[in-house]
């Protein structure tokens, strides 16, 4: 451990949240809830900001706004009910592009981890809050296109370009109110942070379906893990008003998941494999453990007739419920934390119905495999074998994944 004396002096960040101060480490600013903050996990605040200062503020996202421009509106004349000059201009940009996107979303997007009984009613308050809240509108709406871009595959890249702009405004739009996140803007603010993160699982797989770029997708994956639970951070700090709001049905619904205990042994050698690892200490070992019982529960609904949603909501929300510890440890691509990885792989090809999540997992675990050496590519025959490699026992998993191609 290096000195106190030889302690790297961090820059000061005038705009940096209160716990970045308090810890003397320098704020990459974001808000609501700061980079340092999502990893450590910790309460994030901001200062308020001084009468007539300037607060920029930086977007989750690299983003630059190139959504459409509304003109100005001007009021019909009194006299004569006619439109006033520009009227022409604003009815081209009431672009019905737009419509058939929100139509979508009401319609035809489906919801494949939200129990049936509370779809229609969460699609309404999800329309209903984005009146007074125009950035989750322009976040729905670019969800909306990104379904449309993978239903509708002739039309992708029409449908993408969509995607992106409208998603790309929504985040200027969000990061434009500087607010605090309390109980008048908690709702909103929670279900734009969702779809945002939605979107960036399903463009992350969808980039390494169509690129096969293990890297790639890595770099994104592990951004969006950060974005997942910086969500769940926000559901955290505002529970008590989320409770009292119309969510709360959902909320309920959905908070079950981290309750659950394992129940099947598809997974039984690797906890034994992670058992073994002398390498690890004792806190990576129980946080690899941890975030391979919940691959188990998830694998538990998958794979009977019990309530399939729960199997889909750990594809989303495996993010949010596995330890710190094992994030650092896949973020520095540690063997034993990609294995793990590989098998979360199969969570991804037993939803390959979803739209969101197609049939990425035989990709990802294809990438994996590229990664590690043939000592830790041993630990991934069950994977290869339930994903359809047709592999039968852990010796020729091997010789088998060399050769064979992801079908």
């Amino acid at each position: 451990m290096a000195s106190v004396t030889s302690r790297r002096r961090h820059r000061k960040s005038r705009l940096g949240c209160m716990e970045c101060k308090r810890r003397h480490i320098k704020c990459d600013e974001r808000q609501p809830i700061c980079g340092n903050c999502i990893v450590s996990e910790r309460p994030c605040s901001f200062p308020s900001p001084r009468p007539h200062q300037s607060c920029p503020v930086t977007p989750t996202l690299s983003v630059t706004n190139h959504g459409p421009k509304y003109p100005k509106l001007e009021p019909l004349s009194l006299s004569t009910g006619s439109p006033v000059q520009g009227a022409t201009d604003f009815h081209n940009n009431v672009n019905i592009q737009h419509m058939e996107l929100l139509i979508n979303f009401s319609v035809d997007i489906p919801l494949p981890d939200i129990d049936e009984t509370l779809q229609a009613s969460f699609t309404k308050l999800v329309l209903n809050v984005g009146l007074d809240a125009p950035y989750l509108l322009y976040q729905t709406l670019a969800s909306s296109a990104r379904h449309l871009a993978i239903v509708k595959p002739s039309l992708s890249p029409k449908y993408l370009r969509q995607a992106t702009e409208l998603q790309h405004t929504s985040i200027e739009k969000f990061n434009s109110l500087n607010f605090r996140i309390d109980d008048s803007n908690c709702v909103p603010a929670l279900l734009f942070s969702s779809f945002l993160a939605r979107d960036m699982l399903t463009s992350t797989l969808a980039a390494v379906r169509q690129s096969q770029d293990f890297s790639l997708f890595f770099h994104q994956y592990i951004q969006y893990i950060h974005v997942q639970r910086g969500v769940h951070a926000i559901g955290t700090s505002t529970w008590p008003f989320l409770m009292q709001s119309e969510l709360r049905s959902l909320l309920i619904w959905g908070s079950r998941l981290s309750e659950l205990s394992p129940q099947g042994r598809e997974l039984s050698e690797l906890i034994a494999s992670i058992t073994e690892n002398s390498a690890l200490d004792k806190e990576a070992r129980e946080a690899c453990i941890t975030s391979v019982q919940y691959l188990q529960v998830g694998l538990d609904y998958l794979l009977s007739s019990k309530s399939r949603k729960i199997g889909i909501q750990m594809v989303f929300n495996w993010a949010v419920l596995i330890p710190t510890r094992y994030i650092e440890l896949l973020t520095s691509r540690e063997p034993q934390a990609l294995v793990i990885l590989g098998h979360y792989a199969v969570l991804l090809h037993l939803c390959k119905d979803v739209w969101q999540v197609g049939d990425s997992g035989r990709y990802v675990l294809a990438g994996i495999v590229t990664e590690l050496s043939s000592k830790w590519v041993q630990l991934l025959w069950w994977p290869l074998s339930a994903i359809g490699l047709g592999l039968g026992s852990k010796s020729s998993s091997e010789a088998s994944c060399s050769t064979s191609t992801m079908e």
